[in-house]
């Protein structure tokens, strides 16, 4: 008997899952998005957007309207 595992493959994940993946990741369409210089938005992820507001330039840049 073979022991029931997760699978870790990405090819049976749904496009929603994948697009999660790469929103935690950082990478691909979130990768501009994340950047420091940038200012933050709905794309940060939690780790990009605490970063940018301990940052106090980051933060007077973003807090300014």
């Amino acid at each position: 008997m073979s022991p029931i595992g997760v699978s870790s493959s990405e090819q049976f994940f749904s496009t929603e899952e994948k697009d999660a993946i790469v929103y935690f990741r950082g990478t691909g369409f979130y990768t501009d998005c994340q950047r420091l210089e940038e200012r933050p938005n709905v794309f940060d992820t939690r780790e990009t957007f605490l970063l940018k507001m301990h940052n106090p330039k980051m933060r007077e840049k973003s807090l300014t309207f």
